[in-house]
């Protein structure tokens, strides 16, 4: 018998190493799987980590760190059910167990050795550890998320072509519903040859006396798949005509080529040159004539084609598929998708709706019938389930027309389409603007360049607004910035709209690390919005002066900023305005070491996130209140609710908040030892810094990264990264972060012998410190300065800096941070020990 199991909603198919959820794969690895599996099969039961370790990894040596991140990796998979992230329970540093619900059911292997079992892949199993190119794995995924249906993998024998497509396939099994199918083509030499191969790679068998046709009907019912396609170099001769009977049979189910198509069939491929763009437009034709007659058509026009070689006969190949293909279409069909040329990005049926005009009278007015007939006609395609796209080489050309052709576009046509664009994209919310991971970026910069263009302030305004919306979450900043000062330098901007705009300037700066260029545009949209009576910018407004305010230690009127903000969002009783002031206010106190206040201020504005249904929000507070946990040394709380946050943060693709989570839990591993974890974490979340531009976030990993070191007792690479970390906060005005850093450089430079520049660093952060009044980091301050003074030893300054830190701790009110306690506890005992002559000399590193 071969057991499956049902984990809640989920099915759990061991056999292939997969998890499903309601038919679909869900995005979790072989190893995630099997460690799933081991732990279903004896819920309640705690599996120790070497238990674990030789199920997913049998007869290798691995980090037990790799074994926290599929653990990791399940529970975010799980949590797409109601409490799912909690049915892995962790015995800290020693064991797990599966705690929710599971059923076995009992499969009964088939009753004929002819059916296969049902499964959704054909790859071979990973005979050893695959290792780096994870760069080249990304750049197949990219091609195919940018709309491409085929990727080649070329290199000399023996680079690894074939294990890295397999690994890519293993790697995206959830990407693609219809399965991934490995066919080895080693064999084939013919057409024929080929199609029972790639039969082979799908694990059906070939009936009828046409094999590409029975092939294509079984490709079209399972839907999206991936099929590798290995040892393709000595069947690419027979590629085009492949390509054409496949793309034919998908256009035309009931396409059957007689022996007369064969050869017209070769001839079109021929034709066009083997541009597979061409052949998928030719081929769509199917449906209105068969391919001989389609030969005929084209006989006239390409036979004009100048004899030319290279890129310009591919190039004026290619343009005449296009004129043939314009020429095919109705009227209103090239009405329509010259229209659609003005979309960056794709577009979905609603906005197609808004910015395409009205058809002529008796023919379809429905967007959905437009786009499907030009879908069909292979011109459109769908990218997703609610988005479609057009290739750039069909929309160049459609953007042409539009732009030249009187009949069915024009100058003045083409400034039309333009205009109902932007002022569509300029009018949508945010849950529509950040839709789909941000899919509609490309759309919300092009209309607020279009409504610069056109003069109309007030769209450029609402959509530079949608757009940083989605900026702030995927990036990258720099480009909202450049966007923002071009919205800034417009003619004729209102009060209001200059208030927006400069919120944007704003936040743009602050998130850049530039805050100190941030504040006085804040103020002067303060100025404007409160001018014009528009108390949401001023509500805006106020929220960023106090994030600036807070980050440059005026931490009083920070809070004073924010209560206004809130203030007059409770006037306007929008919850969406009170959520983000509650949460810039919880992070002000949390800076002034307050809490209890920070903690009750962040479960507020979680409570109004949930209420309005904002899942960005709710990530963003869950890994807040994650922090507060921390600090408070409840380290299981802080863990769930980081992990919950980073879930967020994958699913909405929120770049940003997905770097800030992997930082936290670096944080928190590197707490509990596991310091190679860490450190892929703080590198993780520091290469998406970069990208984004996000300056604090790289300031972190770096400090993070010292930590590391630390923890190692590598005390010349921790320093050398704390000085990097220390820099990036000077730069970003973080007075109280530059502290915390400096610090953590001091002790390190101490460790190494160097007590003068020790000394010097220390002095500069306790005076940082002390200016905004953070006792919190005070506390651990003078623990680690107590430690560098017994390393000299100097009992007298060590006792002094511990009468300090207990000073700081009383200065912070309740409940006390329990990891500082516990420093203060430790620091005092080694004082003790060491200034009696008795124990070691070994210090702790920071713990956090």
């Amino acid at each position: 018998m071969t057991d499956t199991y049902e984990v809640g909603p989920f099915r759990l198919d061991p056999t292939a190493s997969l998890v499903t959820l309601s038919g679909v794969p869900v995005a979790l690895g072989r190893r995630a799987a099997d460690l799933l599996t081991v732990l279903v099969r004896s819920p309640q039961q705690w599996m120790t980590k070497s238990q674990l370790l030789e199920a997913a990894w049998p007869g290798l040596v691995v980090e037990e760190g790799n074994l926290a991140v599929q653990i990791s990796s399940i529970r975010r998979a799980l949590a797409q059910a109601p409490g799912g992230e909690r049915w892995i329970e962790t015995l800290v540093g020693r064991a797990y167990r599966f705690v929710g619900p599971v059923q076995t059911i009992e499969r009964p292997e088939p009753a004929r050795a002819s059916l296969p079992l049902e499964r959704n892949h054909s790859l071979p199993a990973e005979i050893d550890t695959f290792v780096g190119r994870a760069t080249a794995l990304e750049e197949i995924s990219s091609a195919f998320i940018k709309g491409a249906r085929v990727v080649s993998i070329v290199g000399t024998g023996g680079a690894g072509k074939t294990r890295l497509a397999q690994r890519f396939g293993w790697t995206r099994l959830s990407r693609f519903p219809g399965g991934s199918w490995f066919c080895d083509l080693s064999a084939a030499r013919t057409v024929d040859g080929i199609a029972h191969a790639v039969a082979r790679g799908l694990d059906v068998p070939l009936s009828g006396a046409d094999p590409l046709t029975s092939l294509t009907r079984v490709i079209s019912e399972r839907g999206e798949c991936l099929i590798i396609l290995d040892n393709f170099e000595q069947v690419a001769p027979h590629a085009p005509e492949t390509l054409f009977l496949l793309r034919a049979s998908a256009a035309e189910a009931a396409f059957h080529p007689t022996d007369d198509d064969q050869p017209a069939i070769l001839q079109i491929a021929q034709l066009l040159d083997c541009l597979p763009l061409a052949i998928e437009l030719a081929a769509a034709r199917v449906r209105i004539l068969p391919p001989r007659s389609l030969l005929e058509r084209m006989d006239h026009r390409f036979a004009i084609i100048p004899a030319a070689r290279g890129r310009a006969q591919r190039h004026a190949t290619l343009r005449a598929t296009f004129d043939w293909s314009w020429d095919l279409l109705e009227p209103h069909e090239k009405t329509v998708l010259a229209q659609l040329s003005v979309f960056e990005g794709g577009f979905t049926i609603e906005a197609a709706e808004a910015v395409l005009d009205a058809p002529p009278s008796g023919t379809p007015t429905f967007a959905m019938d437009l786009v499907q007939a030009l879908v069909e006609k292979s011109l459109v395609r769908r990218a997703s389930e609610r988005r479609f796209v057009l290739l750039e080489t069909i929309k160049a050309y459609a953007a042409e027309r539009l732009e030249t052709d009187p009949q069915y576009g024009g100058p003045s046509a083409a400034r039309a389409a333009e205009a109902r664009h932007f002022r569509f994209f300029a009018g949508v919310d945010e849950a529509l603007a950040t839709a789909d991971r941000g899919a509609e970026i490309d759309n919300l910069v092009a209309a607020c360049r279009r409504a610069m263009e056109h003069g109309d302030a007030q769209s450029a305004a609402g959509a530079l607004v949608r757009a940083w919306h989605v900026f702030v979450r995927i990036g990258p900043y720099r480009t909202a910035l450049e966007l923002a000062q071009s919205v800034q330098s417009m003619q004729g901007l209102n009060d209001s709209q200059r208030a927006i705009v400069d919120w944007v300037a704003g936040m743009a700066l602050f998130v850049l690390g530039r805050g100190g260029e941030a504040r006085p545009l804040f103020e002067r949209g303060l100025a404007a919005s409160r001018a014009a009576q528009d108390r949401h910018s001023e509500s805006l407004l106020l929220r960023g002066l106090a994030d600036e305010l807070a980050i440059e230690g005026r931490i009083e009127e920070a809070l004073a900023r924010g209560a206004e903000a809130l203030a007059i969002a409770e006037q306007l009783d929008d919850r969406a305005l009170q959520c983000g002031a509650l949460n810039r206010l919880g992070a002000a106190l949390w800076r002034a070491g307050r809490l209890a206040e920070a903690k009750d201020s962040y479960t507020r504005a979680l409570r109004i996130a949930r209420v309005i249904g904002d899942r960005r929000m709710q990530g963003a507070l869950m890994g807040n209140l994650g922090i507060v946990h921390h600090d408070l040394g409840e380290l299981d709380e802080a863990h769930d609710l980081y992990e919950q946050s980073l879930q967020c943060a994958l699913e909405l693709g929120d770049r940003q908040g997905e770097a800030a989570e992997r930082g936290n839990l670096a944080d928190l591993g590197l707490e509990r030892g596991s310091t190679d974890d860490a450190c892929v974490q703080f590198e993780a979340a520091m290469a998406i810094g970069r990208f984004l531009g996000h300056a604090r976030t790289e300031c972190a990993g770096r400090n993070g990264l010292g930590d590391v070191f630390s923890a190692k007792g590598d005390w010349s690479a921790a320093s050398e990264q704390y000085r990097v970390a220390a820099e990036l906060a000077r730069e970003t005005g973080d007075r109280r972060i530059e502290g915390r850093i400096l610090y953590r450089l001091a002790l390190s430079l101490a460790r190494l012998g160097k007590h003068v520049e020790a000394r010097a660093r220390f002095v500069a952060a306790e005076a940082l410190l002390r200016a905004i009044g953070d006792p919190t980091s005070l506390v651990e301050l003078y623990c680690r300065w107590a430690e560098a003074a017994m390393l000299l030893p100097d009992w007298l300054m060590s006792a002094e800096m511990i009468r300090r830190a207990e000073n700081a701790a009383r200065d912070i009110g309740s409940p006390r941070p329990g990891p500082f306690e516990e420093m203060l506890q430790q620091v005092r005992a080694l004082h003790a020990t060491q200034s009696s002559g008795d124990g070691s000399t070994e210090l702790t590193p920071p713990a956090h």
